[in-house]
């Protein structure tokens, strides 16, 4: 599950959920509790589908060089979280 990899949500959560939930009390009273815990990674794993957390970063960095007109290719995008 994309939720488990290296860099996936889930361990987001498990390594810097407490200072999310301090950025957040300014909103009110959010609690990052278990509950709010699974429906974040369930609809992060919806939205990612079958990809691995490389593979989405390859394809945000390779739309970053696009949008900002460098040579850079997808292969070199990949190439960064290998």
């Amino acid at each position: 599950m994309i939720s488990d990899e290296a860099g996936g949500i889930g361990q987001y959560l498990a390594h810097l959920g407490d200072c999310q939930e301090l950025r957040w009390s300014s909103l009110g009273t959010p609690r990052l509790d278990a509950t709010l815990r699974d429906r974040i990674t369930k609809g992060v794993e919806e939205e990612a589908g079958q990809h691995s957390v490389a593979e989405l970063a390859a394809e945000s960095l390779s739309r970053c060089f696009a949008s900002s007109g460098s040579e850079a290719t997808a292969e070199l995008a990949e190439g960064a979280w290998a």
